[in-house]
């Protein structure tokens, strides 16, 4: 294809762009707002994951023994969960390390134990993790079965929690990008199509003196491939600066979860928006022309 004809279908794409001034500005508003819910989409799921792999990843079984348990019982509960296959780690804490970690809680100066009539109630218990997220309500239940354990924690309650949230963000997010990107698609069709009117007699005698049915196609891909891009740029630029801004102001305040910093990631995103954007514009214009040219 030679330089003067590239150059001739970017010129009639872009004088297309003005043609139908509110119906493009439509077009490319649905496909950012499109855009956007779907870059906000994949960073809170990405953020989720990395929440729950941290949740996982800090996951531990608290085994509470009789309050009446000696010395003895607690190292044959400590020997037993050291054997089993799929525990990495046991640690032990007697009760007077818990009550200090207790008192620490709720800080240095409180007298805890002054407070409770210089009785400790607290047991002793063990801390122990597992090799595989997956298996701790298995070795929970197994651990709950000896006679010495009076009663055993795990936060599996709180981690399917956080997948059913998972489930549910995903599931609304793909339901709402799909009707919005179906939105996109229609009104970029349709100011492609405004303009295949518009410029129906110019097409009829382009046909007329030899010119193929790309050569009258290529405009108007690059039209819609415009609309896309344009969209896509707004959207990828609210995602990527919205999201670095939001991450300053909100990680002082919960340090405690992580979350996704890296700005490589995020300019990856961006670019991935503007990908999808612009083949969203060129498959609306491959629709929209099915109609008026043979395909």
């Amino acid at each position: 294809m030679r330089p003067r004809t590239i150059i001739y279908f970017f010129k009639q794409a872009g004088k297309s762009l003005f043609r139908h001034g509110w119906m493009g500005a439509a077009s490319v508003l649905t496909t950012a707002i499109a855009l956007l819910i779907f870059g906000v989409f994949a960073l809170v799921m990405m953020n989720i994951n990395l929440i729950s792999g941290h949740v996982e990843s800090t996951l531990e079984i608290v085994v509470w023994l009789e309050s009446d348990a000696d010395k003895e019982t607690a190292e044959n509960v400590g020997t037993y969960l050291q054997n089993l296959s799929q525990v990495t780690q046991v640690r032990y804490v007697p009760k007077e390390e818990g009550l200090e970690q207790l008192s620490r809680e709720f800080g240095g100066s409180y007298d805890l134990l002054w407070t409770l009539g210089g009785e400790n109630p607290l047991p002793d218990f063990y801390v122990v993790k597992v090799s595989n997220p997956e298996l701790v309500k298995a070795v929970a239940q197994r651990i709950a079965g000896l006679p010495p354990v009076e009663k055993v924690d795990y936060g599996q309650d709180y981690l399917d929690k956080v997948l059913s949230l998972l489930y549910w963000v995903r599931m609304v997010g793909l339901g709402l990008t799909s009707l919005l990107a179906a939105a996109a698609i229609f009104l970029i069709g349709n100011t492609v199509r405004l303009t295949v009117y518009a410029r129906s007699n110019e097409i009829t005698i382009m046909k007329y003196i030899g010119a193929t049915n790309w050569f009258v196609r290529w405009p108007f891909l690059l039209e819609g491939m415009f609309l896309g891009a344009i969209g896509a740029g707004i959207a990828a630029a609210s995602v990527y600066f919205g999201y670095n801004v939001l991450v300053e102001h909100i990680t002082p305040a919960i340090s405690f979860i992580p979350l996704i910093q890296d700005k490589e990631l995020l300019l990856n995103i961006a670019g991935l928006l503007v990908i999808i954007g612009t083949l969203l514009g060129g498959m609306a214009s491959y629709l929209s022309l099915g109609r008026y040219l043979r395909f």
